[in-house]
């Protein structure tokens, strides 16, 4: 028998509430977030859903879905500090001049936060597609209206 959709969005609503309840303050006062609304092309909303958000999830917490209960916490350890560490790990392999954005320890914890409350959020419902959702809202919201936008292109060589 098929779950209704509903207690997956409430879930959905309330994880993406957990996010800004912390990364709001957090990335303000590091100064990570900084209201700076800029238009974003279309096309960027939609590469943001692929990667990272879906790309992500399906790396970092979709495996949770395959084991039993009592793997979960070390499973779900393991996959956090790979989620973390993949950031550190983009700038160090890819994007040599965002290293000091990439690195900075304020965006690696809220990095953290995201992936935790997602990792939550993925076991709670049994599915996916919430926590993509999530991670696409906050990226997204991110960029669009809290600074990322210029925090990523001023870092970036093609920025």
């Amino acid at each position: 028998m098929r779950q209704s959709l509903g207690p997956s969005a409430l879930a959905t609503v309330t994880a993406m509430l957990v996010v800004v309840a912390l990364g709001l303050p957090l990335g303000f006062k590091c100064g990570i977030i900084v209201y700076d609304p800029v238009a974003l092309p279309w096309l960027r909303y939609a590469t943001i859903l692929i990667a990272p958000a879906l790309v992500e999830e399906l790396i970092f917490r979709a495996p949770l879905l395959w084991v039993r209960r009592e793997r979960l916490l070390p499973l779900g350890a393991v996959l956090l500090a790979g989620y973390v560490l993949q950031h550190a790990a983009t700038a160090w392999l890819i994007w040599p001049d965002a290293r000091a954005f990439f690195w900075d320890p304020c965006f690696l914890l809220l990095t953290a936060w995201l992936g935790l409350v997602n990792m939550v959020l993925v076991v709670a419902t049994g599915r996916v597609m919430p926590a993509v959702i999530v991670h696409w809202l906050a990226v997204t919201g991110w960029m669009r209206f809290l600074g990322g936008e210029d925090a990523i292109s001023r870092n970036l060589p093609f920025g």
